[in-house]
């Protein structure tokens, strides 16, 4: 018996059947989306939950020994809780729960994720995420990234979401590795720094939100090492480093921007700071940061930079000959679709 896919049946038509006498087992229309088959295949691109996914094609030189390709995506903000969650919160976890629900809860979230990783798996892409993957850490947000990335190739660099996604204290010195260990039995890498060499090229990804400012030395030390192998090395991680046109693009983008909760606390270039871009120029920020964005610039095997945190896509030279690509929110429908070669 020949198993016709949902594609198939349609293009075959339902008249078909009925010329026949037959009737068909099932049709989209006619059943419950949760009984539906599994749809694969390239037929995930003609899903409707593609409407809205519009990755942006770039080719970025590096000098691999031989092109491949990955798909960038970027704040996806997925809210979710479980009971455990619920059971364990305050007045004012269940408050911020609710706030966050309402407002960045809507169905684009992991629709936009979900058209993500159906682009990812159509098109046999690696992916590599720059943080903000949860809008706040949870057990129900972790058991999501479980069951959802389970089979999948990627990488991660953690956001600052995962580090402070709630009005109560961020993790401290005293409890920062218990909190990396419990994201890294979830997230597919460390924390602190990784690597992946793919075709003669290194992809490293490193915390620079905050969750590792217990081991600087050692963080610093790992970041050097990836270096000195010598590989074309290209850069991962959540909040851009501060440049000149892209501060001013940060500004613009508040102020034009009808009913920008930021917009009476953004007004000039003067007003950014480490929450808005890595590294400003006599503004305070991690020490990782401060060293990475005088240490860079002399690394002549740094090829690209990718971060997210914006929310919109910008390219800007970060040092001579380097770019740093800052990829859109992936609950907005946007992701770099990169050719490495």
């Amino acid at each position: 018996m020949t198993n016709i896919n949902r594609r198939g049946f349609i293009a075959l038509g339902a008249g078909a059947f009925a010329s026949a006498g037959v009737l068909p087992l099932f049709a989209a229309k006619d059943r419950q989306q949760w009984y539906e088959e599994e749809v694969t295949g390239d037929a995930l691109l003609d899903m409707p939950m593609m409407e809205g996914f519009r990755p942006t094609a770039l080719e970025i030189k590096v000098g691999a020994k031989k092109p491949f390709e990955m798909l960038h995506i970027s704040d996806s903000h997925l809210v979710t809780l479980g009971a455990d969650d619920v059971a364990k919160a305050d007045k004012d976890d269940l408050a911020h729960f609710r706030r966050r629900l309402k407002g960045f809860g809507h169905p684009e979230n992991v629709i936009r994720f979900a058209a993500a990783l159906a682009y990812a798996k159509a098109k046999k892409l690696p992916m590599i995420h720059t943080g903000d993957l949860l809008d706040f850490m949870s057990d129900g947000g972790l058991a999501q990234v479980h069951r959802d990335m389970a089979g999948r190739d990627w990488l991660y660099a953690i956001g600052n979401h995962e580090y402070s996604g709630s009005g109560k204290p961020s993790p401290k010195n005293e409890w920062l590795k218990a909190a990396r260990g419990r994201m890294e039995k979830t997230y597919p890498n460390a924390i602190t720094c990784a690597s992946r060499i793919i075709n003669g090229v290194n992809i490293v990804t490193f915390d620079n939100v905050g969750m590792s400012k217990d081991v600087f030395d050692e963080q610093f030390a790992t970041i050097k090492a990836e270096f000195a192998k010598g590989l074309p090395t290209v850069l991962a991680y959540h909040i851009p480093f501060y440049t000149q046109d892209l501060a001013e693009h940060a500004v613009n983008v508040v102020q034009t921007t009808p009913n920008h909760w930021a917009r009476n606390i953004l007004k000039s270039v003067a007003d950014l700071h480490s929450g808005w871009l890595a590294a400003c120029p006599g503004k305070g920020d991690l020490k990782i940061n401060k060293t990475l964005v005088e240490w860079l610039p002399k690394q002549k095997n740094l090829k690209a930079l990718l971060c997210g945190h914006k929310h919109f896509e910008y390219q800007t030279q970060f040092c001579e000959n380097v770019t740093q690509y800052i990829c859109g929110a992936t609950f907005n429908g946007n992701a770099y679709h990169i050719r490495f070669v």
